[in-house]
C-alpha cells in the first residue's frame, strides 16, 4: 500500500498522507455508490481498502450545506455545469481530505488508472460513471 501511496502522490505532486486521505475519501464514495458486491471487487483490488475508508470516516468533519464542504461542492457544481450531484459530493470529500480543485483533476484519473490495473472492465465502466464529469477535463486535456 505504501508503494501506491507513493507512486500517486508522486504524480499528483501531494504527500502521501494527502495520498492515503485522498483514497481513502474516493474508496469511501465508492463504497456509498457502487451495489456490495461491485465494491466488494474493489476492496480485494486494493490493499487494505476498509482501513482507508474507515481512517476517512473517523477523520470526516460532519456534513452541512454551509462551510469549507459546502463551497467546495457549490464550486464543483459550477466547473462541471449545474448541480454538483456525486461529483460535487466527492469532490467535497476530496476538499475535506485537503486536496484543492487542481489537485484532485489530478488525482481521480490516477486512481482510476491504478483501478484499471486490478479490475474488471465492467467494474472501471460503473467507477467512470459515477466520477463522471470529474474525469471529463482531465481526460480531455491528456488527449489532445
Amino acid at each position: 500500500m505504501e508503494e501506491i501511496l507513493a507512486r500517486l502522490a508522486e504524480q499528483v505532486g501531494i504527500s502521501p498522507e494527502d495520498a492515503k486521505k485522498g483514497l481513502g475519501a474516493v474508496l469511501a464514495f465508492l463504497k456509498g455508490k457502487l451495489p456490495e458486491g461491485v465494491f466488494g471487487q474493489v476492496e480485494q483490488a486494493v490493499p487494505d481498502a476498509q482501513g482507508l475508508v474507515n481512517s476517512f470516516e473517523a477523520n470526516k468533519a460532519p456534513e452541512s450545506g454551509g462551510g469549507l464542504l459546502g463551497t467546495v461542492a457549490g464550486l464543483a457544481g459550477k466547473l462541471l455545469g449545474g448541480g454538483a450531484g456525486d461529483a460535487g459530493k466527492l469532490a467535497g470529500m476530496l476538499g475535506q481530505s485537503g486536496m484543492n480543485m487542481g489537485q484532485i483533476a489530478a488525482f481521480l484519473p490516477k486512481v482510476l488508472e491504478m483501478l484499471q490495473a486490478h479490475l474488471p472492465p465492467e467494474v472501471i465502466e460503473k467507477i467512470r460513471a459515477l466520477l463522471g464529469g470529474m474525469l471529463t477535463a482531465d481526460q480531455s486535456a491528456n488527449k489532445a
